[in-house]
C-alpha cells in the first residue's frame, strides 16, 4: 500500500502488525480493548 502500513500487514502476520500499530496509537494491546 501506498502508506507502508498496509504493505506490512500484507508480509507480516495480522496480529503483529496490528499489535504495532495499536501500540502507537493506544499503547497497549488491540485485544484488550477489543479491536476488530
Amino acid at each position: 500500500g501506498t502508506d507502508g502500513s498496509l504493505t506490512v500487514q500484507m508480509v507480516r502476520p495480522p496480529d503483529d502488525a496490528r499489535k504495532a500499530k495499536n501500540s502507537q496509537n493506544r499503547g497497549a494491546d488491540p485485544f484488550t480493548y477489543g479491536s476488530p
